[in-house]
Formats: C-alpha cells, structure tokens, sequence
C-alpha cells in the first residue's frame, strides 16, 4: 500500500505540471512577440529610429474628438539598383547571397517605413532589385554563408534612376553571437533594434536579418576589427557597448535592457485645436539620440515603455505648421499639450550667382533661425531638390536669419531677412548662391596607360583650426570627382593617392592659391617594387626577430623604414621606388656582425636579397716601443673598409672606425669587427705617429698578437725672452716641419717651450706673446734644443670714430712720423678699434665708406702703456653716375668714374686739402651704376674710361651738400684693325713689323691721333689692333729683306676691319 500511495503522488503531481505548461503556453502565444520580422501592430521603423503609432483609443487616458485618418499613397517609380557579390580572397563570384535594402531616409515620412526590399545572388554574383520607391538614400546589407557581413549606403536620385554598386568583396567572418535579454522577465529579444558599427566602414550593420538560434539569441558573423554594439529595441532604454574588438574566434556579446518609462500627450494649433497629421520627435537632452512617433486622428501621442528615466526635449511638427520643441519634459509624463503657433509660408528659387538661372544644388538644406525669444525653441527646415524650396514660419516675425547648406554651392549662415510689414499666408525670396571649387580628374597606371579603379583620393586641409580630410574613390573608369566643401571654407594643404602596388603620389603645391571653380588634376602611379629575403645564420638556420633596416636614397633626399624577421627568418619591404637606391642593413645581435647590402629594385618586381650572418672578428696585440717595452694610453685608430656587393654585382666600400687606447701593459682589443681591409693609426707622447695599412680580416676570424711598434721622435727646445731678456710666459710657439703635422705649444715660467714628436729633417719655428710685437721665425733642423725669441714689448693704440651712426668698411692706418713701417686695422660697427705698435709718434688717418677722411698727426705710443684717441668724421657728399653704351644704351659694367680735384693752376691744386683726394675713384655694378657717398664738398673734373670704350672727360662737376645728383654718361666704342698676312710658298720670313697711323686731320684735331705697331711672329699670320678711333689710318707691313707694303683704310665708330697683305 505504501508503494501504491507513493506511485500516486508522483501520477498526480506530473498531471498538474503537464496542466500548468499547456496554460502556460497558452497564455505566452496572446502575449505580443517579436522574435519573428512581422511588424506590431502600432509600430515602424526609420534608419533604426523607433517610431510609435498610437493604440487603440481605449488605451489611452485622454479623451478628445475623433477625426477621419486622411492617409497619402505612395506613387512607386521606375528606379533600380544592382551589383555583383565576389570573395575578396579568390576573387570568385558568390552565389546565393542574400541582400537586403532597407530606406534610410525619404522625402517623405511614410516612405521610409517600407518594407525591406531583398534580392539573392545567381551563379555570377549578380542580384538586381527593382522599383524602389520615391527619391531616397538606402543602406544595401550583404550576408552570404560562411562570409562577413557587408554594409553601406546610397542615394537613390528621381524616376528611371539605375545605380550599379559596383563589386562588392566578402571576407571571411567570425561569429558573434547577441544574447539581449528583458531584466524583468529574462525574456531573449530578437535582433531588430541592434546596429552594429565597425569603426573603419561607412555604414552600420542592421542586426534585424540576423540569424536566430533555437535559444532565442542571434547570430551574425563580423570581420576583425573593433566595433560599437548598439540596442534600440521597442519599448526599452537604448545601450551601448563601445570598442569591443572581434578576433578569429567565436565571441558572445550580452546585453540586460530595462523596460523605459511612458510619456503621452496632445499637438495643437494656436487656436487650441488638435493638429492631424503631426509628428513628434523625442531627444535625450545633450545626445542626439532620438525617437519618432505619429500622432493618431485626435492629434494625440502616447510612447509606451520607450524612454528610460531622464528628461527630453519633444519636437512637435505638422505639413503646415510651424515645429516648436518643448523642452525639459521629465518621463512619465502624461497630458503634454505642445502648441503649434500660427504659420506662414516662405517659398523661393535657389539662384545661381555666375549664370543667373536655377542652381543646381542637387539636395540642399535651408533653415532658418528666429531673433524672437519666445520662438527660440522652434525651428524649420527644407531639403530642396529641384532649387525651389519653402519653409514655415511663425507670424510676427519682423527679421529673421536664413542658413543654406549644400554640397555643390558655398554654405550661407544666418543672412539676415527683412520681412514685409504686411504678410499673407505666404510670400517669395529667392536666395543667391556661389557655386563651390571642385577637384576632378583620371587616375591611370604610368607604364600602361590604364586606369585604376578603387585609388584612395584624400584632400587635407584645416577649417576652423582643425585638421580635416575627406576621401573618395577611383570609379571603374578610374575617374574621380573631389566637392571640397568640407574643407573649402578653411585651408586646402594637400592631395593625395594612394593604391596597393603603386607609389603613392602626394601633391601639395597644386592645392594652395586655389581660386578656380573646377580644376582638373590627372595622375600617373608607378609601380613600386618589392624587396623581400630571408636572414640566417652561417649555419643556414633562419634567425627570427632580427631588425632589418631599408635606407632609401634619392638624389635630393632619404627616407628609413623598419621591419622584423618571422619565425622563419623572412622580412619583406613593400611599395619602394624603383628610381632610389635601397640598403638593406640587418642590425647586429647576440655577437654577430651587421650587414649592408644595396639593392635595386625595378617596377612591378621583387628582389630577392638573402642576407647570411657571421659572427663578429676580434683583432687584439700589444703597443711596444722600439726597443720592446710597453707603450700605456697610446691612442690607436683602426678604420676597416668593408666591401658592399649589391644585386647587380657592383661593389662599394663602407669605412667602419674604432678608437681604443692601450693599457698599462701596451694591451689593445677591437671586438665586434666587420670583415675588411684593415688601417691602423697609433700617437702617443714621445713617439713617432705610427700608421700600418693592408691587414685583411676575415669574416669570425679572431686575430691576435697584431703588435704596433713605435719609434721615438725627435725634439726642438728653446726659450722666449723680451727686449730686456725677461723670459715671457705662455708665449704661443708653432713647428711646421717640412715631413710631418703641424703642432702648437705655449712656453712656461721660465719661457721654455719643447716640441718631442718630430721627425728628423728641418723645422720652421713661430713666436708670438700677447701685447708683444712681431711674429719672428727660426728655420732650424730637427734636435736642435738651443732656439731663442727675442719679443720687444709695444703699446697699444685703441679709439673711436664718431660722428656717424654705423660704420662699415672703415680703414685705419696708422703711419710713423720717422722710419717704421705702417701698420692698419678695420673698425667695428660701432667705430672702435685695436693696434699693437712699436713705441714712437704715429699719424692715425681714418677712411672709409659715407664719410670724409680725416687724420690725427703726434700720437705718442709708449710700451706696455695703452693710448686713447678718439677721431671725428663728418658725412660725405653722395654723387650717382650711370654709364651706358652710345649706340645701344646698354649699361656698361667696370667702367672706371673718376672725380678728379679742380684746380686752375698750380697754387691752387697746392691749397687743396689732403682728403679730398680720398673716395674719389668708383667702378661701374652690372647696371652701368657708380655711386659715391663719401665726398668732400668742393670742385672735380669728371672722368671716365672703359677698355674697347673712348675716354670721355665729362666736364667740372660742383659737388655740396645735400642730396646728390644723378649723371648719365653715352662712351663711345672703339673699333678694331686685324692685319692679316698671305704668305706663298714655304719660305719663313722671320718677324715682321705692322705699323698703324692715324692720317685724319679730324683726329688729330681733337687730340686722339692714334699710332701703334706691332710685330707678326715668324709662323704667324695676323695681328689685332683694338681701341681705335674713328678715322683714316695708314697700315704700314715691314718685312725683313722686301719693301713695305702700305694699305689705307677707314674705321666708322665701333667698326672692326681686316686689312690683308698677300707677300
């Protein structure tokens, strides 16, 4: 019995659970769902926007009149779009591909509700989708097995629009599976609402055509990289995950959404009456996130469960309305009312500024602001199409502010609008605008000529402070069109393209200073080359995580890049210029030796270069003297030229240096050599520089008892005394030897000095002592130890010009009153100057440029003692004289202006003063220019002289103060006589003698008789007489044993004639 009783319990208890479930499961299948696509009743969607329709009427607590639904239909139109789906691996056509459409925005609301559009791919990757509704942008979604999915987006232009997306390349995905749970009833929730955003793509994935697991999850299979999980479910507070990064492993994302809070209310117009049809849009206050919802016939709006506990701005907006936003609205709240004020209507035409016709903006967006406080909330905006517009406004406005913002003409912001004082329903103003610059042209291989599809094109710039880039690309024909209007209104800083296999082109000239409307820009990539090798050991192992080094070399500048080896020892540099030269250089590790190679790369190719490692040569010995013992902190210098082979065959040496000093035993060590051709340099005190070249090291050759012996140097000593035989410290001595290096010294306390390292043969020794004057020399033969200086102590003469306020190119001399020699210095910009003098009287002259010389007689110089002076100018007189060629005024350069002092006779050129003499001889710069600026005031005769040129005596210029005067001198050129000699036969007639006379009285008339002569050497044939004057001449050849032989001939101005002799 007791069993029985058991087995009863048990039969009872599993009836009632088997009960329970099917009520249970009863009960689930009346609750709402939305684990399948099909739509709730009351709910739509827009570009992943939640939007509401309102329930039933008995689900609302307001109670207002009923009005009729007046919906609009929907005219489909004839537009198309299509593509082909391949594996960006093989590049093979993907068949069976499902793709998606789904409407992002639409000029009309309703026509972005739509259902998705869907298409699959045939055996060629091909999917077409037709009839697609109205002018709108879409996002097209991709999802083939096994494959990532693809997203992106596109605007669909007006009716019998095709658009080809061009090919579309799959990668291979991971699977990542979604778990969003309701935190109330741990309910799954389907996918639709989840946006999936790689940080790298265009467009965001729709996670609506997910697939659902039998769990109630979904699954999606992304490519790596780092994405942003977002939910936007019905009826639940919208999450977030940021930067979770998806690798080659499977991943679960969870998500725990909390049911939102409810706010419901009415739209009325200024009159209190309900607005139908109207739409509200809710904003989280500081984000831009927001939902949609459409008001029912009663012009009531109820969100249910949508909005998380916070405060929102709310946007109520009708077709004739003014929108107005009401903000701070906490959630939960219920009876809203958000009143509409009375609207009126401003319609316009987009004008084009440069045609005067429509503009052809494309899609433009025009809104306004208002000044007016009490509409501050409000707002209107229009999207013009065909460059007309309309905008709704509130009435009572006496001004208000236009904005315009299009892609193909220049943005307006806040244009002030004076509005009529009488205003109806509506009025017109048309807006003028400036059309925007734009960036077209073709991109093609330059070996080829074929274009490139899919170039990456940036445009960088700065605007408003900022750095910013836009981007397109290439299109099948390889053409690109660039609208600059992100970055127009700032600074235009570069263009760039960019192509796997080809050599980026960067252009940045070509950007700045744009100013046209439309500029064509065509480009030619080259090819680049490739690099690649493994690196192993001598014992042919591969050597992973070796750094490896490419040195690119152009003739005007370099560039280094950075690669590592794999496991297997490969590295590979990619996208190099064929035109520079690369070297390649492994960087040594663990005891092994670097190695450098130059390689050539051509376009198109890889070059192989395999680089073999050795382990590092040592070469070690000892520095002895010449008799064997140890030679300590000897300083040796070892340079090793190493041969470099590049790929070609071609060979280069590299020097490698090495500096180490020897120890107290005369020990030396190099380690970590590269094979070469050895040069060792050794110096040390007391010893002969000691040099030893030709010593071959091999690669991992340890070279030892490389011993360096040293020969010890010859000395010179001596003494340096003053005129009263003091010995004088820190004297500087200088050795110049015939056979060796020069070397430098000071001398002692006692004016000692000694030189130790010289080698045999003769020396030139020099002295020379601060405040000491002289720099006397001893020629004396190396060993020589008895040299004496005598210094003689001389004063110093210091001072200042003054009385200008720069000087430049100033002279000082200074001459003895008596025997002496002269000695001189420049100044300082500021005047001063420094003489080291012999003791006596000296005269100090200043001269220089701007001012007049000037002279102080009776300086006194005592030794050891400094002496003072200070020398007054005064600014010179300035005089500019231009010299030009007579017949073609060209400036004549190196032509000699001379202001010669004036005087009547010779008493008078006796009173003159000295300077003015000074300053007054200048030749002529490239443009015919002399210019004086140093003048004495007082009277010249004015010269000028050039070689081919007539010496031309201009006259008796004034010269005062004040601003100088202009001069143009017209020289007359010289012509020229070439005597040329015919000899027959073979005889030689030894020297002959060519005699040229003047014979025109004009000439000699006006003092420019000319006679020369010359000889024509034996073998020769002719002879040239230049400088000659205008004017008959007689040609006078003399030849040894003949008689003369007379021509005469006539010289015009400049002319240049031959007179021939036939003998």
């Amino acid at each position: 019995m007791k069993r029985f009783g058991r087995f009863l319990l048990i039969f009872m208890t599993a009836a009632a659970l088997i009960t329970a479930s099917v009520c249970f499961l009863e009960l689930w299948n009346k609750l709402p769902t939305h684990e399948s696509n099909t739509p709730v009743e009351g709910v739509t969607r827009e570009a992943g926007l939640i939007q509401h329709t309102p329930p039933p009427d008995n689900a609302s607590e307001l109670k207002f009149e009923e009005k009729t639904d007046e919906s609009a239909s929907t005219d489909l139109q004839n537009n198309t779009i299509f593509g082909y789906v391949y594996s960006e691996k093989t590049g093979d056509p993907i068949a069976g591909a499902l793709v998606h459409v789904i409407y992002i925005f639409a000029e009309r609301n309703k026509s972005s509700g739509a259902e998705p559009l869907q298409a699959v791919t045939d055996e060629n990757g091909l999917f077409r989708i037709e009839k697609i509704n109205l002018d709108a942008e879409i996002r097209y979604q991709v999802d083939a097995e096994s494959y990532s999915v693809y997203a992106n987006s596109i605007w669909i232009g007006g009716k019998n629009y095709e658009a080809e997306l061009g090919r579309i390349k799959l990668s291979k995905g991971t699977n990542v599976t979604f778990r969003i749970t309701d935190t109330t009833t741990g309910k799954l929730l389907p996918g639709e609402g989840l946006l999936i955003r790689n940080h790298e793509a265009c467009c965001s994935i729709d996670g609506k055509f997910a697939k659902q697991n039998l769990d109630g999850s979904i699954t999606l299979r992304l490519k790596p990289g780092e994405y942003g999980f977002f939910t936007n479910h019905l009826q639940y507070e919208p999450k977030k995950k940021e930067g979770v990064k998806v690798g080659k492993y499977e991943l679960t994302v969870n998500f725990s959404l909390i049911p939102g809070e409810d706010i419901s209310g009415i739209v009325v117009d200024h009159e209190g009456n309900p607005v139908v049809p109207a739409k509200v849009i809710f904003r989280t206050e500081g984000s831009y996130d927001r939902s949609v919802f459409f008001c029912d016939n009663n012009g009531r709006f109820t969100a249910y469960n949508s909005f998380r506990p916070g405060v929102y701005n709310i946007t109520a907006d009708a077709e004739n309305s003014f929108g107005f936003t009401v903000k701070g609205v906490p959630s939960g709240t219920k009876g809203l009312i958000v009143r509409l004020p009375e609207t009126i209507i401003m319609n316009g035409t987009l004008i084009d500024e440069e045609t005067g016709g429509p503009a052809k903006t494309g899609r433009a967006s025009i809104w306004i602001n208002l000044p007016d406080a009490k509409f501050a909330n409000g707002h209107s905006m229009s999207q013009s199409t065909d460059s007309s517009y309309s905008l709704k406004m509130p009435r009572g406005l006496s001004y208000l502010y236009i904005n315009v913002g299009s892609a193909t003409y220049e943005s307006i912001s806040d244009r002030k609008i004076v509005l009529p004082e009488k205003i109806g329903n509506c009025f017109t103003y048309d807006i003028r605008m400036k059309p925007r610059k734009y960036i077209v042209g073709k991109v093609t291989a330059a070996d080829t000529k074929q274009a490139l599809e899919g170039v990456k094109v940036t445009l960088s710039g700065t605007t408003d402070g900022k750095k910013r880039e836009i981007t397109t690309r290439t299109g099948t024909n390889g053409k690109y069109n660039f609208n600059m209007y992100a970055i127009l209104e700032g600074k235009i800083e570069n263009i760039l393209f960019s192509y796997d296999g080809f050599l980026a082109y960067s252009n940045n000239s070509y950007c700045r200073g744009y100013s046209s409307d439309c500029r064509t820009l065509n480009v030619e990539l080259r090819r680049a080359g490739k690099i690649t090798g493994t690196v192993t050991g001598r014992d042919g192992k591969p050597l992973a995580g070796i750094t490896v080094i490419n040195k690119s070399k152009w003739p005007n500048k370099s560039s280094v890049s950075h690669t590592t080896t794999d496991k297997s020892g490969n590295y590979t540099f990619e996208t190099l210029d064929p035109v520079a030269s690369h070297i390649i250089f492994v960087g040594g590790s663990e005891g092994r030796i670097s190695r450098k190679r130059k390689v050539w790369v051509s376009a198109g190719k890889t070059a192989i270069n395999n680089i073999v490692m050795f382990n590092r040569s040592e070469i070690s010995g000892r520095v002895i003297s010449f008799i064997g013992n140890p030679v300590e902190k000897a300083k040796i210098k070892l340079t090793v030229a190493e041969a470099i082979t590049d790929n070609t065959g071609c060979v280069s040496y590299e020097l490698h240096e090495f500096n180490v000093k020897s120890d107290a035993n005369g020990f030396y060590k190099f380690e970590k050599l590269p094979p070469g051709t050895c040069t060792f340099k050794v110096t040390a005190g007391g010893y002969h520089d000691y040099k030893w070249t030709g010593l071959e090291l091999g690669e991992e050759e340890l070279r030892k008892n490389a011993n360096l012996e040293l020969d010890p140097g010859m000395s010179v000593a001596g003494v340096v005394l003053d005129d009263f035989n003091r010995p004088i410290e820190s004297a500087t001595i200088q050795v110049y030897p015939d056979n060796g290096h020069h070397q430098q010294t000071v001398t002692n306390e006692n004016g000692h000095f000694r030189f130790t390292t010289l080698k045999e043969g003769y020396v030139r020794l020099y002295a020379s002592a601060n405040g000491y004057i002289g720099n006397p020399n001893r020629r004396v033969k190396a060993g020589h130890q008895g040299v004496c200086f005598n210094l003689i102590l001389g004063g110093t003469l210091t001072g200042k010009v003054t009385g200008l306020d720069t000087f430049s190119e100033t002279c000082i001399s200074v001459s003895p009153e008596g025997s002496g020699s002269s000695s001189s210095s420049c100044s300082n910009a500021d005047g001063s100057f420094v003489l080291q003098l012999h003791p006596g009287k000296y005269t100090v002259k200043v001269t220089g440029k701007g001012f007049i010389a000037n002279r102080v007689k009776g300086i006194e110089i005592e030794a050891g003692r400094n002496t003072f002076i200070t020398i007054p100018v005064l600014s010179g007189c300035s005089q500019t004289v231009k010299v030009l060629d007579a017949d073609s005024f060209q400036p004549i350069h190196g032509a000699g202006v001379y202001f010669r002092p004036y005087a009547a006779s010779q008493e008078e050129r006796q009173k003159l003063p000295w300077n003015i003499c000074y300053n007054n001889h200048k030749r002529t710069d490239v443009s015919g220019l002399a210019t004086y600026s140093g003048l004495m005031p007082g009277t010249y005769q004015l010269e000028v002289e050039r070689t081919y040129y007539q010496r031309k005596i201009v006259g008796i210029v004034h010269v005062a103060d004040g601003p100088g005067e202009s001069r143009e001198v017209l020289l007359q050129s010289f012509g020229s006589i070439e005597v040329f000699l015919k000899r027959s036969g073979t005889n030689s007639l030894g020297r002959c003698r060519v005699h040229v006379r003047s014979i025109d009285d004009e000439n000699a008339a006006n003092g420019s008789k000319y006679s020369s002569s010359s000889r024509i050497c034996a073998g020769g044939n002719s002879r040239t007489f230049h400088n000659v004057p205008k004017g008959l001449y007689r040609i006078t050849l003399k030849v040894p044993g003949y008689n003369p032989y007379e021509q005469r001939v006539y010289v015009a101005q400049g002319e240049d004639v031959t007179c021939t002799f036939q003998h």
